[in-house]
C-alpha cells in the first residue's frame, strides 16, 4: 500500500506543478523561466540531499563526485530541455508543453533500443522487450509526434 499512496502523491504533485510552471510564467518578464528552473533546481537539490541517507547504497563523497561528473552530460541535457519547456509555457498552453516535455523517458527508451541494437548488446527486440512495453512506447512517441505535427 506504501508505493500507491507515494504513486498517488507523485501524480497530484505533477499535475499541480505544471499549474504552477504556468502562473509562474510572465511574459513581460524575459527571466521567468530562468528563475522557474532555478527554484526548481534548488527544490529538487534539497530533495535529493535529503534522500541520501535513505537510500539502498552506501554514501561516500568520492562516490558522490564520481556519479555526478558521470551522470552531468545527461543532467544538462535534461537541464536544458527544461528550461525550453519552461520558456514555452509563457506562449503556449499546458495541455501542448506539459506532454512534450513529459515525453523525455520515451525517447531516452528509444535512444537506449537503437543503441543497444546498434552496439551489439541486444541482437533483436524481443531479447529484452515484451509486447506491452514496445507497444506503450510506440504510442507514447506517436502522441508526442502528434502533438509536434498538429
Amino acid at each position: 500500500m506504501n508505493w500507491f499512496v507515494c504513486a498517488l502523491i507523485c501524480i497530484v504533485g505533477w499535475g499541480f506543478a505544471d499549474l504552477f510552471y504556468k502562473k509562474g510564467t510572465d511574459e513581460t518578464d524575459r527571466y521567468s523561466h530562468l528563475k522557474i528552473a532555478v527554484w526548481v533546481g534548488l527544490v529538487m537539490g534539497v530533495a535529493a540531499f535529503a534522500m541520501l541517507p535513505f537510500s539502498e547504497t552506501s554514501f561516500s563523497f568520492t562516490g558522490l563526485v564520481v556519479n555526478a561528473a558521470k551522470y552531468s552530460p545527461a543532467s544538462l541535457c535534461y537541464i536544458v530541455s527544461m528550461v525550453i519547456g519552461y520558456a514555452g509555457l509563457r506562449y503556449l498552453e499546458v495541455s501542448i508543453v506539459s506532454p512534450v516535455q513529459n515525453a523525455s523517458g520515451a525517447m531516452s527508451a528509444i535512444f537506449m533500443i537503437v543503441y543497444f541494437l546498434v552496439v551489439g548488446r541486444i541482437s533483436s527486440f524481443s531479447d529484452e522487450f515484451d509486447v506491452p512495453t514496445l507497444i506503450g512506447t510506440v504510442f507514447i512517441v506517436a502522441g508526442v509526434i502528434a502533438l509536434a505535427v498538429f
